[in-house]
């Protein structure tokens, strides 16, 4: 099978085209790669694409009407849109600080990444 993805590990954005067995996961060829990571890259992809999460999520009574979140680590491509549907849902009390807990399961963390004060 070939596939063709945009690297994103670093600034290069390298363009990859990869071949791979479908059954084994087994890279065939890659090309396109300019740094040692790109195969590492390439296997997540094939095998569990993984992604962080960025999402902005509602403040009551707050200095900003949203507070922009991130989930600490990277999860699965196919719960981003599960997460996406549980943030949408949220509604924060402010204040709000930066590194907060916004959310949290077994598989998943999402934090604040800016504060939002009460307001006055």
């Amino acid at each position: 099978m070939n596939k063709e993805i945009m690297c994103v590990l670093c600034p290069n954005s390298c363009h990859l085209k990869i071949e791979y067995d479908e059954s084994t996961k087994e890279i065939t060829s890659l090309t396109g790669g300019t740094c040692k990571r790109a195969h590492d890259f390439a296997l997540q992809e094939i095998t569990n694409p993984m992604r962080t999460l960025t999402f902005s999520v509602l403040v009551s009574g707050g200095t900003l009407p949203l507070i922009s979140t991130r989930s600490e680590g990277q999860i699965p491509l196919t719960d981003i849109s599960k997460y996406v549907t549980i943030l949408k849902g949220l509604q924060l009390p402010a204040p709000v600080l930066s590194g907060d807990v916004v959310f949290q399961d077994d598989s998943c963390k999402i934090i604040a990444t800016k504060n939002v004060n009460k307001h006055k």
